[in-house]
């Protein structure tokens, strides 16, 4: 499919907007800590367990990808897995011109060319848990899916590739709003491979459901009561 409407983001570019975002609105960040556990605490507040220390606060969202499931499992309600990694590849190459062409998509693979010369190719969908390495057989699968659809690659220079784990659910839709009977515990996961696409729309819609405002559409869908026939 050529679209040639598409377009495309650089995640590290949003990445770097937002956190400058976050931090003109005095958010804070704990860098370089890992959390180990969520646990209820007193007054209806909840402890996060983190390698530097515990945070009590009212409201807890978790949105940590593949390893929401982890931290949320005590507090499902219903024993299961909500979210599952699947492994993705991408390799990036570079053309001798700076020449571009439209974002190209066949099945799940895609070829995203830059106005720099440099090609994105992407991607595998692999589910092999917490692996995110590359794979010379994954990188192979890309750069012959690169090379069918545009023979000339088969002289751009391969720059690198890199493996990410993308947190996928049951049944395609993400996890959206409070967890049934964990009151002001919340979860914003299940992307899949849209977490970027949609990571201002879930902030906002996050942000409406955590201050108790009105909804610009209904979550029912999204609702963590789904895989437990729990609705809110």
């Amino acid at each position: 499919i050529e679209i040639k409407e598409h377009a495309q983001i650089r995640t590290p570019r949003h990445l770097q907007a937002l956190r400058m975002l976050c931090r003109s609105q005095g958010v804070g960040f704990a860098e370089a800590t890992k959390v180990l556990r969520i646990e209820a605490g007193e007054e209806g507040r909840w402890l996060v367990v983190t390698t530097g220390g515990q945070i009590s606060a009212k409201q807890v969202v978790v949105s940590a990808g593949s390893w929401g499931n982890d931290l949320l499992a005590p507090w499902w309600g219903v024993p299961g897995e909500r979210l599952r990694p699947i492994r993705g590849q991408i390799v990036l190459l570079k053309r001798d011109d700076h020449g571009c062409f439209p974002i190209l998509e066949v099945d799940h693979r895609y070829l995203v060319c830059r106005g720099d010369g440099h090609v994105l190719v992407g991607s595998t969908l692999e589910d092999v848990g917490f692996r995110p390495v590359t794979t010379s057989s994954g990188i192979e699968e890309l750069l012959n899916f690169a090379h069918g659809v545009s023979p000339e690659l088969k002289r751009a220079q391969f720059v690198k590739s890199w493996a990410g784990l993308r947190p996928a659910t049951n049944d395609g839709l993400p996890l959206l709003g409070e967890i049934p009977r964990a009151k002001n515990l919340y979860v914003a996961g299940g992307h899949y491979r849209n977490g970027i696409l949609l990571s201002l729309g879930t902030g906002r819609v996050m942000a409406q459901v955590m201050c108790g405002e009105s909804l610009e559409f209904d979550l029912d869908d999204f609702s963590v009561g789904r895989f437990a026939g729990v609705r809110p």
